[in-house]
Protein backbone atom coordinates (compact mmCIF):
# COMPACT_ATOMS: atom_id res chain seq x y z
CA UNK A 1 0.00 0.00 0.00
CA UNK A 2 1.04 3.59 -0.37
CA UNK A 3 0.47 6.67 1.76
CA UNK A 4 -0.27 9.77 -0.23
CA UNK A 5 -0.50 13.26 1.18
CA UNK A 6 -1.57 15.96 -1.20
CA UNK A 7 -0.05 19.41 -1.16
CA UNK A 8 3.41 18.38 0.06
CA UNK A 9 6.30 19.00 -2.26
CA UNK A 10 9.60 17.20 -1.86
CA UNK A 11 12.30 19.41 -0.47
CA UNK A 12 15.19 19.73 -2.89
CA UNK A 13 18.46 19.47 -0.99
CA UNK A 14 21.80 19.91 -2.58
CA UNK A 15 24.96 18.77 -0.93
CA UNK A 16 26.19 21.86 0.92
CA UNK A 17 29.17 20.25 2.57
CA UNK A 18 32.50 21.94 2.14
CA UNK A 19 35.99 20.49 1.99
CA UNK A 20 37.56 18.63 4.89
CA UNK A 21 39.70 20.62 7.30
CA UNK A 22 42.86 19.03 5.84
CA UNK A 23 41.80 19.86 2.28
CA UNK A 24 41.06 23.46 3.27
CA UNK A 25 44.58 23.72 4.72
CA UNK A 26 46.05 22.46 1.41
CA UNK A 27 43.98 24.97 -0.58
CA UNK A 28 45.11 27.87 1.63
CA UNK A 29 48.74 26.77 1.50
CA UNK A 30 48.68 26.48 -2.31
CA UNK A 31 47.03 29.87 -2.89
CA UNK A 32 49.54 32.44 -4.22
CA UNK A 33 47.31 35.51 -3.82
CA UNK A 34 47.29 37.07 -0.34
CA UNK A 35 43.86 38.55 -1.08
CA UNK A 36 42.29 35.21 -1.99
CA UNK A 37 44.09 33.50 0.91
CA UNK A 38 42.51 36.04 3.29
CA UNK A 39 39.08 35.38 1.78
CA UNK A 40 39.55 31.61 2.09
CA UNK A 41 40.46 32.00 5.76
CA UNK A 42 37.57 34.34 6.58
CA UNK A 43 35.11 31.95 4.93
CA UNK A 44 36.67 28.64 6.01
CA UNK A 45 38.08 29.49 9.45
CA UNK A 46 35.88 32.35 10.64
CA UNK A 47 32.68 30.96 9.11
CA UNK A 48 31.74 34.27 7.56
CA UNK A 49 29.19 34.56 4.77
CA UNK A 50 30.54 35.80 1.42
CA UNK A 51 28.43 38.96 1.71
CA UNK A 52 29.95 39.64 5.13
CA UNK A 53 33.47 39.20 3.78
CA UNK A 54 32.80 41.50 0.83
CA UNK A 55 31.20 44.20 3.00
CA UNK A 56 34.10 44.32 5.49
CA UNK A 57 35.52 47.79 5.93
CA UNK A 58 39.04 48.49 7.21
CA UNK A 59 37.48 50.28 10.20
CA UNK A 60 35.69 47.01 11.15
CA UNK A 61 38.95 45.20 11.89
CA UNK A 62 40.37 45.11 15.42
CA UNK A 63 43.94 46.43 15.69
CA UNK A 64 45.21 42.98 16.74
CA UNK A 65 43.40 41.26 13.83
CA UNK A 66 41.63 38.84 16.20
CA UNK A 67 38.09 40.08 15.57
CA UNK A 68 35.98 42.02 13.11
CA UNK A 69 32.69 43.85 13.38
CA UNK A 70 30.07 42.38 11.03
CA UNK A 71 26.69 43.44 9.84
CA UNK A 72 25.27 39.95 9.63
CA UNK A 73 22.32 38.69 7.65
CA UNK A 74 19.07 40.34 8.81
CA UNK A 75 20.93 42.37 11.47
CA UNK A 76 20.61 46.07 12.16
CA UNK A 77 23.83 46.61 14.06
CA UNK A 78 27.35 45.34 13.59
CA UNK A 79 28.45 42.61 15.97
CA UNK A 80 31.90 41.54 17.12
CA UNK A 81 33.02 38.30 15.50
CA UNK A 82 36.18 36.42 16.56
CA UNK A 83 38.91 35.43 14.13
CA UNK A 84 41.23 32.48 14.49
CA UNK A 85 44.97 33.12 14.42
CA UNK A 86 45.07 31.73 10.86
CA UNK A 87 42.29 34.06 9.64
CA UNK A 88 43.69 37.06 11.52
CA UNK A 89 47.21 36.50 10.18
CA UNK A 90 45.96 36.08 6.59
CA UNK A 91 43.90 39.27 6.89
CA UNK A 92 46.90 41.16 8.34
CA UNK A 93 49.09 39.97 5.46
CA UNK A 94 46.51 41.09 2.89
CA UNK A 95 46.14 44.51 4.54
CA UNK A 96 49.91 44.93 4.60
CA UNK A 97 49.86 44.46 0.82
CA UNK A 98 46.65 46.45 0.24
CA UNK A 99 47.41 49.19 2.74
CA UNK A 100 45.20 50.34 5.60
CA UNK A 101 43.63 53.19 3.69
CA UNK A 102 39.92 53.60 4.52
CA UNK A 103 37.36 51.65 2.53
CA UNK A 104 36.31 48.13 1.77
CA UNK A 105 38.87 45.46 2.55
CA UNK A 106 38.07 43.56 -0.66
CA UNK A 107 37.11 45.75 -3.60
CA UNK A 108 35.58 43.03 -5.74
CA UNK A 109 32.27 41.45 -6.69
CA UNK A 110 30.67 38.21 -5.54
CA UNK A 111 31.10 36.76 -9.04
CA UNK A 112 34.85 37.43 -8.97
CA UNK A 113 35.15 36.04 -5.46
CA UNK A 114 33.34 32.87 -6.50
CA UNK A 115 35.68 32.47 -9.51
CA UNK A 116 38.77 32.98 -7.34
CA UNK A 117 37.57 30.46 -4.74
CA UNK A 118 36.76 27.95 -7.48
CA UNK A 119 40.23 28.45 -9.03
CA UNK A 120 41.90 28.03 -5.61
CA UNK A 121 40.20 24.67 -5.22
CA UNK A 122 41.09 23.62 -8.75
CA UNK A 123 44.80 24.12 -7.93
CA UNK A 124 44.59 21.16 -5.54
CA UNK A 125 41.90 19.24 -7.42
CA UNK A 126 38.78 20.00 -5.37
CA UNK A 127 35.55 21.81 -6.17
CA UNK A 128 35.08 24.83 -3.90
CA UNK A 129 32.44 27.48 -3.46
CA UNK A 130 32.21 30.26 -0.85
CA UNK A 131 29.30 28.80 1.11
CA UNK A 132 30.95 25.38 1.23
CA UNK A 133 33.83 26.99 3.12
CA UNK A 134 31.40 28.47 5.66
CA UNK A 135 29.92 24.99 6.00
CA UNK A 136 33.39 23.60 6.76
CA UNK A 137 33.94 26.21 9.49
CA UNK A 138 30.60 25.61 11.18
CA UNK A 139 30.88 21.81 11.04
CA UNK A 140 34.39 22.10 12.50
CA UNK A 141 33.06 24.37 15.27
CA UNK A 142 30.35 21.83 16.12
CA UNK A 143 32.97 19.07 16.26
CA UNK A 144 35.43 21.15 18.31
CA UNK A 145 32.79 22.08 20.91
CA UNK A 146 31.40 18.57 21.19
CA UNK A 147 28.16 19.72 19.58
CA UNK A 148 27.62 22.81 21.77
CA UNK A 149 24.94 24.31 19.54
CA UNK A 150 24.52 27.44 21.66
CA UNK A 151 28.17 28.42 21.25
CA UNK A 152 28.21 27.57 17.57
CA UNK A 153 24.93 29.40 17.01
CA UNK A 154 26.61 32.52 18.41
CA UNK A 155 29.64 31.92 16.17
CA UNK A 156 27.50 31.26 13.08
CA UNK A 157 25.02 34.10 13.76
CA UNK A 158 22.02 31.89 12.95
CA UNK A 159 18.62 32.79 14.32
CA UNK A 160 17.57 29.15 14.52
CA UNK A 161 19.42 26.28 16.16
CA UNK A 162 17.38 24.00 13.89
CA UNK A 163 18.98 25.54 10.77
CA UNK A 164 22.42 25.03 12.26
CA UNK A 165 21.77 21.37 13.06
CA UNK A 166 19.84 20.52 9.92
CA UNK A 167 22.27 22.02 7.44
CA UNK A 168 25.70 22.29 9.05
CA UNK A 169 26.01 19.27 11.33
CA UNK A 170 27.61 16.70 9.04
CA UNK A 171 27.40 14.09 11.83
CA UNK A 172 23.62 14.19 11.37
CA UNK A 173 23.75 13.97 7.56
Amino acid sequence: WQLQVSGLKPEARRDNRGPSWATLAKVIEAEPSTQVRAMLCLLGHAGMRAAEVLSLDVSDIAPDYRSVRLLGKARREKEEHPLSDVAGDALALWLTERGRKPGRVFDTSYASTRRWIKAAGARVGVALRPHGLRHTALTRALDATGGDVRSVRFFSRHESIDTLLRIYDDANS
